[in-house]
């Protein structure tokens, strides 16, 4: 009997939801008063770290708020520790790990077709080929696996493929 299989299509990257993971190194602080700048939040955030760099980003509530990278994890733990909670003019701050999207993941497509007619356990995979064989066809390939190499490849042991 002859069957044929068709991998189903892929999904449209902008539907896959992206999930978000933490920076390490970097800290958010908010929020700041309206008149602050770079080197003002390097002067609060220096003695728990080494500051590599510091992008300022201004709130619908007219306050601004600091996105504060360290050069290392221990850094930006020993800042959230003590900036979170902080009383800065008459403001309460709130620090937090800051995070961000995750990369969006290619998604591929394959069309398989498969031929399922039956070859004999006996029959030697170095035979001249006949109607008993089974047959592999696939189509839309990443161009890097359009070789007959590159596929066996993809095949257990030896490939199977004369």
């Amino acid at each position: 009997p002859a069957a044929a299989v068709a991998a189903a299509p892929a999904v449209a990257a902008d539907h896959a939801p992206r999930r978000s993971r933490v920076i390490p190194t970097g800290v958010y602080l908010s929020p700041l008063p309206t008149n602050w700048a770079e080197p003002d939040v390097k002067i609060l955030a220096g003695p728990y770290g080494t500051v590599t760099k510091v992008r300022m980003e201004n709130l619908s509530n007219g306050m601004r708020a600091a996105l504060i990278d360290y050069s290392s994890e221990a850094f930006a733990s020993a800042a959230l520790g003590a900036l979170n909670g902080l009383s800065l003019m008459g403001s309460r701050l709130r620090c937090v790990m800051q995070e961000e999207l995750e990369p969006e993941r290619p998604l591929y497509r394959f069309v398989v077709f498969l031929d399922e007619l039956l070859l004999p356990a006996a029959r030697s995979t170095t035979a001249a080929p006949c109607l008993d064989d089974i047959e592999l066809f696939v189509s839309d390939l990443p161009r890097g696996s359009r070789t007959e190499e590159a596929a066996k490849s993809w095949l257990p042991g030896d490939g199977g493929v004369a």
